[in-house]
């Protein structure tokens, strides 16, 4: 069977040496044995013919190859391209060829040829080899009319560069602007200018721009040094022997690609970020709502006061934004004052898949379910390499939840344009001029974070606004195929939404518990008598129900127990306690004491008031320390003042215990119960006998009297006694000074 071999085709002929040789089939009509064939690759080719049988079966032997492409065919231009000179010169080679086209088939015989050329003699009077030249050039490009147009294009070796090192030709191109007195002068870009120019490259790799790059190859290679008064200066040629700006643009450009001169600039990482070509999108990565999550997180250009103190500065907030893939919904956030990790990306999905209604109006803010629909699992979670997204804490986590977590590549952050996009346009239009927010600072101008009002609270409020607001207005320029419009006008991340639930089907709401758990951050606490205490903040715990889920008692010689505490750190109100297995074993509240104070509190908000009760202790303790300072110096002053005083206390216990103290006192009383005279006892002098005053003294008559025994009162106590002593010596004396 034959071929079905067409005019104009192209067939690829192997010969026994390997090569292979091309030709066009000029004229074919079913059912002749016969096919005129027309040589590509030689230079003086004519038309051949050749049995149609034979060509069949060289097809069929693989000899012969068609070829569906055509090589040779001149380009498809529109009437309106070609300028009048091209036009005029294919219209004159026509009306050579016009006898040729009267008789196609003539022309593919020898006799017929020369017939027709010896016509096209007589009509146009082209020479034979003119002839032959526009007949080849014809069959070659296709037998049709624009096969005649002259291609300037390859004219002249375009792209190839041409070495200009002729001293005596003239520069080429226009004079320089602004130097008409220069006429014909200027610098003719040698090889050697030119190898100087581009060296001008690695200049442009270290980051300076072109007219830096261009002043330093001006001083590096078209100046020379003097001495000037002993000293090298060095001096640039004349103005009009120096490569001009454009020239060493032109040089270097010619050299390298734009990519090369951006990426030395800037580095690779700075080109795929923000200059590589961005030719695709990702909105058709996903199949419907919840496929694909993206998260990330940023450093809030604001400043956020304390909630229980006013006065206090608490810093910068970090925002965690959740964004559906598939619709571009805002489904969750997330507001912390906590560094970057993996416990802030934690809530965030938590927010992601919880009920948004109560979450709301906690902060003030009334909504409706339709309002925030999105509590629903998410298959996939695409996120950048920070340290807050690689924790195998986020991969087991959402394991759990049987949700596949995908990180991009280093540094490219395109690869989630949409919550960068976000990110981006929350900072300009969320909180962009509310007080406390930084932005670019005039010379002598307040300081922003001076002016900061709001508080965790306020700014949470805040971002739930923006949030409601983007949901229901933000115009998504680029929707996924799915999507089709009613109106014509772009949809809103909620129409996306609800019509990708309905194309796609019904998405499984997210269980809180399951969610809590998966997710939430655990904690040790230890059981005391004063509560369950947790070990990062040390507060206390008890159970919410009537029912006591642990024994606070503990045993002596015991360690205390320890227990598991999954709590939210958003609201460290309520916790859950674990079993050893993971499962809940009841609800937790804050126990009374603590609650008084940090009722509502987040974690941070707890840390940040314990941080600040040190600062404030140990400005106390400075106080104290200067007042126990000044009270010592007062008692050592008092002290001192005592000592110059003088006197001893004789000791009320002796050296023989209480026993020989109360024998002494024994003694004591029974002597002072008797009546005792001054001077000395003569040893006849019996016991209870009067004793005379002056017996054995040389004290005058009148001073000689008989002592009365002391009264009751003066026995109950040594005080008495010695008052009586006081007084008889003092009487004493006045006697010895009367004499």
């Amino acid at each position: 069977m034959a071929y079905p071999f067409f005019r104009n085709q192209i067939i690829r002929r192997l010969r026994p040496d390997g090569l292979a040789h091309h030709a066009r089939i000029l004229w074919f009509q079913p059912g002749r044995e016969h096919v005129a064939l027309f040589r590509l690759d030689a230079l003086n080719a004519l038309p051949e013919w050749e049995s149609a049988e034979r060509l069949s079966a060289g097809v069929a032997g693989g000899e012969i190859e068609p070829l569906s492409d055509d090589p040779y065919a001149v380009d498809v231009l529109p009437e309106s391209t070609l300028n009048s000179a091209e036009k005029s010169l294919r219209d004159t080679r026509l009306a050579v060829l016009a006898p040729f086209f009267a008789d196609p088939l003539a022309a593919l015989d020898p006799h017929g040829r020369a017939r027709l050329i010896a016509e096209s003699h007589d009509l146009a009077g082209a020479s034979r080899a003119t002839v032959y030249r526009l007949l080849r050039l014809y069959w070659r490009h296709g037998q049709v009319p624009n096969a005649l147009v002259p291609v300037y294009r390859h004219c002249g070796a375009p792209g190839r560069e041409r070495a200009d090192n002729d001293p005596d030709r003239k520069k080429v191109g226009r004079r320089p602007r602004g130097f008409p007195e220069w006429r014909d002068e200027g610098v003719r870009v040698t090889t050697t200018v030119r190898d100087k120019l581009q060296d001008g490259y690695r200049y442009l790799a270290k980051g300076m721009n072109w007219i830096e790059a261009h002043r330093e190859v001006l001083r590096l290679h078209f100046s020379h040094e003097i001495l000037v008064d002993g000293r090298p200066k060095r001096v640039t040629l004349p103005d009009h022997l120096l490569p001009t700006l454009n020239q060493f643009k032109y040089w270097i450009r010619k050299k390298h690609r734009p990519s090369e001169l951006i990426i030395a600039a800037k580095g690779e990482t700075a080109y795929a970020t923000g200059h590589r070509p961005k030719i695709n999108t990702s909105a058709d990565m996903a199949h419907g709502p919840g496929a694909i999550y993206q998260i990330d997180s940023t450093v809030c250009d604001i400043y956020l006061r304390s909630r229980y103190n006013p006065e206090w500065l608490v810093g910068r907030p970090i925002l965690y934004l959740v964004f559906d893939h598939w619709s571009q919904l805002i489904v969750g956030f997330h507001v912390t004052l906590d560094s970057a990790s993996y416990q802030g990306a934690m809530f965030a999905l938590e927010n992601a898949f919880c009920y948004k209604v109560p979450f709301c109006k906690a902060f003030g803010v009334e909504i409706g379910d339709a309002d925030w629909p999105a509590r629903h699992y998410a298959h996939g979670l695409l996120t950048d390499r920070g340290p807050d997204f690689t924790s195998k804490m986020i991969a087991e986590g959402a394991g759990t939840l049987d949700m596949r977590v995908a990180w991009t590549s280093p540094m490219r952050p395109d690869l989630k344009g949409i919550v960068e996009g976000g990110i981006g346009l929350i900072s300009v239009e969320g909180f962009r001029w509310a007080p406390g927010a930084i932005r670019k600072r005039e010379k002598n101008e307040r300081k922003h974070e001076l002016d900061a009002k709001l508080d965790m609270n306020d700014f949470t409020a805040l971002v739930i606004r923006w949030i409601l607001k983007y949901n229901k207005s933000h115009r998504i320029k680029n929707p996924p195929i799915a999507w089709t419009s009613t109106d014509g006008a772009d949809p809103v991340p909620l129409q996306l939404w609800h019509e990708g639930r309905r194309l796609r089907g019904a998405m499984a709401p997210a269980d809180p518990n399951r969610v809590r758990l998966a997710l939430m951050e655990r904690v040790e606490a230890v059981a005391t008598d004063e509560g369950l205490r947790t070990a990062d903040n040390n507060l206390h715990y008890c159970s919410a129900g009537a029912d006591e889920l642990v024994d606070l008692s503990r045993l002596p010689g015991h360690r205390a127990r320890r227990f598991t505490v999954c709590r939210d750190r958003r609201d460290i109100t309520h916790a859950l306690l674990l079993t050893p297995k993971g499962k809940v074993a009841g609800q937790l509240v804050m126990t009374p004491k603590d609650r008084r104070r940090f009722d509502g509190w987040s974690h941070e908000e707890v840390l940040e008031f314990c941080e600040m009760r040190k600062i404030q202790s140990a400005k106390a303790g400075a106080d104290q320390y200067r007042a126990w300072y000044e009270f010592k110096d007062h008692t050592d002053a008092i002290e001192a003042e005592a000592r110059v005083r003088g006197g001893s206390i004789k000791p009320t216990r002796g050296p023989g215990g209480i026993p020989a103290q109360r024998a002494a006192d024994r003694r004591e009383a029974a002597r002072e119960a008797q009546p005792w005279t001054t001077g000395s006892v003569p040893k006849s002098h019996g016991a209870g006998e009067p004793l005379a005053v002056g017996s054995g003294l040389p004290n005058p008559p009148e001073a000689t009297a008989t002592v009365p025994p002391p009264s009751a009162s003066a026995h109950t106590t040594s005080t008495g006694v010695r008052e009586a002593r006081i007084a008889l010596l003092r009487g004493l004396e006045d006697g010895e000074g009367a004499s």
